[in-house]
């Protein structure tokens, strides 16, 4: 972390525009592009081994960052593989620590490789030192990484807000400490190689305000846009970090029910399904003359089918004469022919017409009664 003489925010504005034109991603982020499975695999068990020796060896977090931009420059050159590309992993971390640590840190190179148990001998460590700084040239400060955009951010962060946020040094510093490690997973996680070192830089670091502080967002979004990064690059890196660094799982929401929705469809489902009947006009006449109609012709049926008096036979019932006397209707003399067509054309009628009232069914059954009265008296 930078001195606090180096945080006013004028000084660290213009770092921050140096390193990001000085910005280079990693080639390992073209090969996950062109799914080099292969390239891939092998690179992450390379880092993996140098991150092992950078720890074991008490190195910063720092110098493994270096490390992995040096050994990216010099694989980008020069193809290796097996056990030479071992061999300048071992070589980046030893030239970085000699960059960043303090004389008092870095001890001889025999002891470098008694402490990391290797299988390769001076000698060997020296030929591939001399040959990455010849072709990586002696300017290996000039590819920024993660951890000095992560350095420029914190301090600016401190600069503005340090009574709001921290308040103390003794907690900024112990918080600054924490985000190393993390900061030295972000090289080893592939789904984040795709995003810039100071994007990775900047979502770890609101990552860790979030746990602080509700309101993480307002301070995050001016160094974003300082940096020139959108919201949704920080978004996108933000649930990677959060789901690969601190195993964060993103809750699944349940599939609630939707009446609305579930209506409209039984509706539809039921107009489809729907057979219209025809529409009457009154319901209840409707009804009414159905019955009367069937009454009618249930009446007309019994009537014709009812058998004429004849010799040898017994003669139809005769009505009574007190009947015949209170009805006070006119006799008719008809023949049975013309009884069944007049039948026969009431029928007809009736059916095409309304259906009849009740009292004009009554006066047809007194008239039909007359006339079977009449026949009767006739024989």
């Amino acid at each position: 972390m930078l001195d606090k003489k180096c945080r006013s925010p004028s000084h660290l504005g213009q770092m921050l525009k140096q390193k990001l034109a000085d910005e280079v991603p990693l080639r390992v982020s073209s090969w996950v592009e062109q799914e080099r499975e292969e390239a891939v695999e092998e690179w992450y068990k390379t880092l993996s081994h140098m991150r092992q020796v950078n720890t074991q060896t008490g190195y910063q977090p720092d110098t493994f960052a270096l490390s992995v931009h040096v050994l990216d420059n010099f694989t980008g050159l020069m193809k290796i593989h097996g056990k030479y590309l071992k061999c300048a992993s071992m070589a980046s971390v030893y030239i970085s620590s000699k960059v960043l640590e303090e004389k008092e840190s870095v001890r001889g190179l025999e002891h470098f490789l008694q402490s990391n148990s290797s299988k390769f001998v001076s000698s060997d460590i020296v030929r591939m030192e001399g040959i990455i700084l010849e072709k990586v040239g002696w300017e290996l400060l000039a590819r920024p990484t993660a951890a000095n955009f992560l350095e420029i951010y914190f301090n600016l962060l401190c600069a503005n807000h340090f009574e709001k946020v921290f308040g103390s040094d003794s907690l900024a510093y112990s918080i600054y400490r924490s985000l190393g490690p993390q900061m030295e997973m972000t090289y080893l996680e592939p789904s984040l190689q795709k995003f810039r070192a100071s994007v990775k830089a900047l979502a770890l670091l609101s990552c860790t305000l979030e746990k602080i502080t509700s309101a993480w967002f307002l301070y995050i979004d001016p160094l974003a846009r300082m940096s020139d990064i959108s919201k949704q690059e920080i978004l996108e890196s933000r649930e990677l970090i959060k789901c690969h660094l601190f195993g964060y799982v993103k809750p699944v929401k349940p599939k609630l029910n939707r009446p609305r929705r579930y209506a409209r469809k039984a509706s539809k489902l039921s107009l489809s399904s729907l057979q219209l009947t025809t529409i009457t006009e009154n319901p209840i006449e409707h009804d009414n003359s159905c019955q009367q109609q069937e009454e009618l012709e249930e009446w007309v049926r019994k009537r014709l089918s009812k058998p004429k008096g004849t010799v040898g036979q017994s003669l139809v019932r005769k009505p009574s004469v007190k009947r015949l006397q209170s009805s006070g209707a006119r006799k008719m003399s008809l023949t049975s022919e013309s009884v069944q067509r007049v039948q026969q054309s009431k029928l007809t009628s009736n059916r095409k017409r309304s259906a009849p009232t009740m009292e004009s069914v009554a006066l047809a059954k007194v008239r039909n009664l007359q006339t079977d009265s009449a026949m009767d008296i006739d024989c």
